[in-house]
């Protein structure tokens, strides 16, 4: 422990525990994460949160819908998707994208797939980019209780 410069209080610095100055998560919640036996099912999760502009959805979700969708059907990449989401409070004009993969191999396997679709690529990445104000990716773990999709 060290003390604060701002504050003058101690508190814990996490320098020499799994690099880079970041928490080792064994020692805070006393389990690794991430080996076998932690997830459930074995199956990695991918939540994909697209901020859209604003006064953009509509012509997003178009985008979607006559180009992105069919693109990954043709082209087999839409077997791994659990299902696509619209927001409606909280964070709005946001579309979200769930996807199941087998593991971190199988989910880099399958965006290798998707990036080199030419149909998903130019016929509607190139188009839906510019309305995206940002994007965020969450990699979930199942919980060792409870339903998995």
């Amino acid at each position: 422990m060290h003390r604060s410069a701002r504050s003058g209080k101690r508190r814990r610095s996490w320098s020499g525990r799994a690099g880079r100055g970041k928490p080792d998560p064994v020692r805070i919640t006393g389990r690794a994460c991430g080996v076998p036996g932690d997830n459930e099912d074995g199956a990695l999760r991918v939540a994909d949160l697209h901020v859209i502009y604003v006064g953009k959805r509509a012509e997003a979700v178009k985008l979607y819908q006559e180009f992105g969708y069919p693109a990954l059907q043709k082209g087999g990449q839409d077997k791994k998707l659990i299902g696509y989401f619209q927001s409606d409070t909280g964070m709005i004009n946001q579309l979200v994208h769930l996807w199941k993969f087998d593991d971190d191999a199988d989910r880099r396997a399958h965006w290798t797939g998707v990036f080199s679709n030419g149909d998903f690529v130019d016929g509607f990445a190139a188009k839906f980019r510019p309305l995206v104000m940002s994007q965020e990716v969450k990699l979930l773990h199942a919980a060792p209780w409870g339903p998995h999709l």
